[in-house]
């Protein structure tokens, strides 16, 4: 008896085959960079990177609490405790009254102006006494107008003290000005001494 060939014995040798072939070509093919992700991340970082620096500038340390202090009208001076520039501390007392009340310091502050009568003179609406608080503190810097929509009231800002490395402070924007100047707008961010930073010193402010 003549025997059959089976043809689906060929077909699955040739199949086996191809899928061998296959199985070759993609171990050996060389591995193509993922330019696309690589180009993604990128843009990525440079987007959060702009995103986190808005604005990046320098400005002076600033009180950020100003006021003058009224002496008691019709009271008569009897003795003054500070001079200008000189540094308080809330509730020591700035000068005394010819009736033993005195005028005391409503917070850690820096006496910036003294307007005050001669001693035993009368005190009157017109004298005053400047204070600058150092609790309180602030920094003034431009924004272009092109980036003024980025930013608002109550938005946190970064300081980092220049005199002391690795001093990070969070502060607030407290106040952005209505008008502007060679299209400018003055910004302004308030934060809370800690203790160490003095007047006058400058900062790196980062939004």
């Amino acid at each position: 008896m003549k025997k059959v060939f089976d043809w689906r014995i060929l077909i699955i040798i040739l199949l086996i085959v191809i899928l061998a072939i296959l199985l070759k070509f993609y171990f050996d093919a060389p591995e193509i960079p993922d330019i696309y992700s690589q180009v993604t991340d990128t843009n990525l970082n440079n987007i959060q990177t702009n995103a986190a620096k808005i604005i990046q500038t320098t400005a002076e340390i600033q009180s950020g609490l100003k006021e003058n202090i009224e002496l008691h009208a019709t009271y008569y001076l009897a003795e003054c405790y500070v001079q200008e520039n000189q540094e308080v501390k809330e509730g020591e007392n700035i000068l005394k009254y010819t009736n033993g009340t005195y005028l005391v310091a409503p917070y850690d502050c820096v006496v910036t102006q003294l307007n005050v009568p001669e001693e035993n003179g009368q005190c009157t609406n017109e004298h005053y006494v400047a204070v600058s608080s150092v609790g309180t503190l602030a920094v003034q810097f431009k924004i272009d107008e092109t980036n003024l929509n980025k930013i608002s009231v109550g938005q946190s800002a970064k300081i980092e003290v220049s005199a002391f490395e690795e001093k990070e402070i969070e502060g607030y924007i407290t106040k952005i000005s209505n008008t502007a100047e060679n299209g400018k707008f003055t910004v302004t961010v308030e934060f809370e001494n800690d203790g160490d930073i003095k007047l006058g010193m400058s900062a790196n402010v980062e939004i």
